[in-house]
């Protein structure tokens, strides 16, 4: 009985510090990027705004959207955050995509000069 009730109060002293972590990752995105830099936010509700990072504090940081012609500055907790990242990093799907592009055409090069090497030696000998 005393290990069950033992478990139970390290089960309920490790949830807030587990509900604490998804925020602590978010801080140190906002960490990692520079102030007043253009970012895209996507929230815990599957929404995403894009504007510029302002001031960041404790609990949370500030973002400067435009909207109509004015600048506002909405206030935003880190516990409303999934992830912040800067926009001038492209999407890892995007390198992806423009490595198989390039890879493609390499590869269509190489074999149309193949081929027309091939058709003149044919040429050739005949």
């Amino acid at each position: 009985m005393r290990q069950a009730v033992a478990l139970l109060l390290v089960w309920l002293l490790a949830l807030p510090l587990a509900a604490k972590a998804p925020a602590d990752n978010v801080r140190r995105q906002v960490l990692s990027v520079a102030r007043d830099s253009a970012v895209e936010v996507r929230f815990t509700d599957k929404t995403k705004r894009t504007g510029r990072l302002g001031a960041v504090q404790e609990d949370g940081f500030e973002l400067q959207t435009e909207s109509a012609g004015k600048i506002e500055t909405l206030k935003i907790q880190y516990d409303q955050v999934k992830s912040v990242r800067a926009m001038d990093q492209p999407p890892i799907g995007r390198s992806i995509g423009r490595v198989v592009l390039i890879t493609g055409v390499v590869v269509g090069v190489i074999v149309g000069i193949l081929v027309v090497v091939g058709l003149a030696a044919n040429a050739a000998t005949s």
